[in-house]
């Protein structure tokens, strides 16, 4: 699915969940290389296996090449590391939502970025673990603002991005 830009945005949350439902599919199979894996040389495996599924599998799908989303799981890309993302996927929250680390309301009515896929223990901690029932949500370019909520019921866009200007003052 290639993008028409002149309608964004667009609704993207197929895409967004096929994405998520790849990443549980293919986890026992990274499961299963990590084993074997030299992590004294090379920390950022993971992630850079997710930023680099993402920039494959979202990306280039919906932007086609020469166009670039915000990264996900990281501040920078992995491949075309100059490249400079004017699009994001985001979601905007229109009901009551909590974040389960803060205990804080997210804010409602902005566009916040989707940053990352979590699972929650049942202990309550947060890991890089299927089935990514959780997902991490940014108010800022910067990554200061963090918000984790369930992944359930939420609707991701594609948009072009502006940090400054996703959420109205109140």
């Amino acid at each position: 699915m290639i993008v028409k830009f002149n309608e964004l945005p667009v609704n993207i949350t197929m895409q967004v969940i096929s994405f998520r439902n790849f990443l549980v599919t293919s986890w026992p199979h990274i499961d299963n290389l990590m084993k074997d894996h030299d992590w004294h040389d090379d920390t950022d495996y993971i992630i850079d296996w997710l930023q680099v599924s993402w920039e494959f599998f979202l990306e280039r799908e919906l932007l086609g090449k020469d166009k670039y989303l915000m990264p996900w799981c990281v501040e920078d890309r992995v491949t075309y590391e100059d490249a400079k993302p004017t699009y994001a996927i985001v979601t905007k929250i229109l009901t009551n939502l909590v974040d389960i680390r803060t205990k804080k309301h997210v804010p409602k009515n902005c566009w916040l970025r989707l940053s990352f896929f979590l699972k929650v223990s049942s202990e309550g901690y947060l890991g890089i673990y299927p089935p990514f029932d959780y997902v991490e949500l940014l108010l800022d370019s910067k990554r200061t603002e963090k918000f984790t909520v369930p992944i359930e019921g939420l609707k991701f866009y594609l948009i072009e991005w502006d940090s400054g200007k996703n959420c109205p003052k109140e």
